[in-house]
């Protein structure tokens, strides 16, 4: 069986056996209309090679593919020649071999000195009765490296005196104590005392 007869039998076969939705469907036929143009339509599947597969890949790279779609036409040729050995086109399937592209790994971008001043001096800039809440939420984040969720979850009892320290309760319910500089400290030591009054004005359950 010809290449083009086997993409089109298992074009098929995806749509009224698997049920397939039609944007997959036009994915998949995408795929196989590249590895038609490259090792031509009335090449035999049985005599394609893992070479043959590698040169495509290949041939992708060079065109400027991005990672995400060479490895998508990867998956389709694996699943491809997967169908066709499972009924019979081929003896060996050279696609078991074919190995996915690494993604490329992306650092974090982190905020300059400059940049997280700037946010946590911004609270103080209007005149909002949660202000304080909010510089203190900056502060201490910033100081104690601590998870947002951690940092909502605290409650007044696991603050230490001065608020130099306090229990968060992290991943896997375990728990462990972060620790605040001085401007955090200031920040905290300015809004607790301010927390149920601030919570009477909005009309929040303390």
């Amino acid at each position: 069986m010809t290449v083009k007869d086997s993409c089109q039998e298992f074009l098929v076969y995806l749509s009224t056996v698997r049920g397939m939705t039609d944007n997959t469907i036009t994915a998949y036929s995408e795929d196989y209309k590249k590895l038609a143009e490259f090792l031509g339509e009335d090449t035999e599947i049985d005599k394609v090679s893992l070479q043959d597969l590698r040169f495509c890949v290949g041939s992708l790279s060079a065109q400027k593919f991005s990672v995400a779609s060479i490895n998508r036409f990867i998956a389709s040729l694996r699943s491809l020649f997967a169908y066709s050995q499972k009924f019979g086109r081929l003896q060996v399937n050279p696609a078991l071999q074919l190995k996915s592209l690494k993604m490329p790994k992306h650092l974090p971008t982190f905020m300059t000195g400059t940049e997280v001043d700037a946010l946590c001096e911004q609270p103080q800039k209007n005149e909002l009765l949660w202000a304080s809440r909010d510089k203190a939420i900056f502060e201490a984040l910033y100081s104690s490296g601590c998870r947002v969720a951690e940092l909502v979850s605290l409650k007044i009892g696991d603050f230490s005196a001065g608020a130099k320290s306090a229990v968060v309760k992290g991943k896997g319910q375990k728990d462990r104590i972060v620790y605040f500089e001085e401007d955090a400290r200031k920040a905290l030591a300015d809004y607790l005392p301010e927390r149920k009054a601030l919570l009477a004005r909005l009309k929040l359950p303390g």
